[in-house]
C-alpha cells in the first residue's frame, strides 16, 4: 500500500528471542532507532508512537498492509514500487507533517529460492498450505463443535442453498487438495458416529465416482481411526463431489454451517 511507504516505510523482521527473556528487547533494540514498526519473528508485531493513540494507528496500518500483502500473495504475487516513486512518496512526509522515524528507502530480502529453481516469499505465519486463504483460515478458526463444512465441485449450488452460511470459493483447487489441507488444522468430530458424508449414486446409475477413494485415503491418513461416512441422497446433495464434514475444534460450541 503506497501511503504505508510514507507513513511507516520498510518493515523489518527482528530475530527470534526466547519468549519471557532479554532476547525479546535485545533483538528489538537496534531497529529502534530508524523504525516505529516491527514484525518480531515468530512473536506478532510491535509498534512505537509517542503516546497510544498514535502507536495504535501505526498497528492498524501495519495490519492493513498485512492483509493487503498476504491477498497479493495468493493472488500470485504483488510488485515493487521503483526507488524513483519510493522516494518521492518519502518526501511527502514533511508535506503532510507525518511524525515518527523512517527508515529512508530500505529493501528487505523477501524471496527466497527452493530446490525446483522457483522464488517464493517466506510468510508470515509458518507451515500455512497455500491453498488455504485467509477468508478460509478464519472460518476454520471460529468453527465449532456441530459447525459443518462442505467442500463442492463448481456445480454445487452454494450461493442459493448457503443464503445463511459463508460461501469462500476457491476457484482452480480440488477438493481432495484443500480437503487435506483442512484436515491438517482440524480433526473430525469424534463424539459424532459418521462425521462425512458424501452423496449416494442416484439409484439406476452404474457410475462410481473415483475421487471417493482419494476421500477415503486422505481421511484415513489424518486419523488413526477409519473415518466411517454416511451417504447422503442427491435431495440433499446437489454435488457428487460435495463433502460436509463435521470438524471439531477446541472451545466452541455455535451451530452455524459452513459451506465451501
Amino acid at each position: 500500500m503506497i501511503e504505508d511507504v510514507a507513513a511507516i516505510g520498510a518493515v523489518p523482521l527482528t530475530p527470534y528471542g526466547t519468549p519471557s527473556t532479554t532476547e525479546v528487547p535485545d533483538a528489538i533494540e537496534p531497529y529502534l532507532n530508524d523504525h516505529d514498526v516491527m514484525l518480531l519473528e515468530n512473536h506478532g508485531a510491535l509498534t512505537v508512537g509517542s503516546d497510544v493513540i498514535t502507536a495504535y494507528y501505526r498497528m492498524e496500518s501495519l495490519e492493513l498492509w498485512a492483509k493487503i500483502t498476504i491477498n497479493a500473495i495468493i493472488l500470485g504475487g504483488s510488485y515493487d514500487i521503483d526507488r524513483k516513486n519510493i522516494d518521492k512518496l518519502i518526501n511527502l512526509r514533511s508535506y503532510y507533517k507525518i511524525t515518527g522515524k523512517h527508515p529512508g528507502y530500505r529493501k528487505f530480502e523477501r524471496r527466497e529460492k527452493v530446490s525446483d529453481g522457483q522464488i517464493r516469499r517466506p510468510r508470515m505465519l509458518k507451515n500455512i498450505p497455500p491453498i488455504l486463504s485467509p477468508e478460509l483460515l478464519k472460518v476454520l478458526c471460529e468453527m465449532g463443535h456441530g459447525d459443518e463444512i462442505i467442500l463442492a465441485d463448481g456445480n454445487f449450488p452454494a450461493e442459493s442453498i448457503g443464503k445463511d452460511a459463508i460461501v469462500i470459493r476457491a476457484d482452480g483447487h480440488g477438493t481432495v487438495e484443500l480437503l487435506e489441507a483442512i484436515l491438517q488444522f482440524l480433526p473430525l468430530d469424534q463424539y459424532v458416529e459418521k462425521p462425512v458424508a458424501l452423496m449416494k449414486v442416484v439409484d439406476g446409475d452404474p457410475c462410481k465416482p473415483t475421487i471417493w477413494d482419494s476421500y477415503k485415503q486422505k481421511l484415513n491418513e489424518s486419523s488413526n481411526d477409519p473415518a466411517k461416512i454416511e451417504w447422503w441422497s442427491a435431495l440433499r446433495f446437489m454435488s457428487a463431489h460435495a463433502m460436509p464434514m463435521r470438524l471439531s475444534p477446541p472451545g466452541k460450541a455455535q451451530s452455524m454451517p459452513t459451506y465451501f
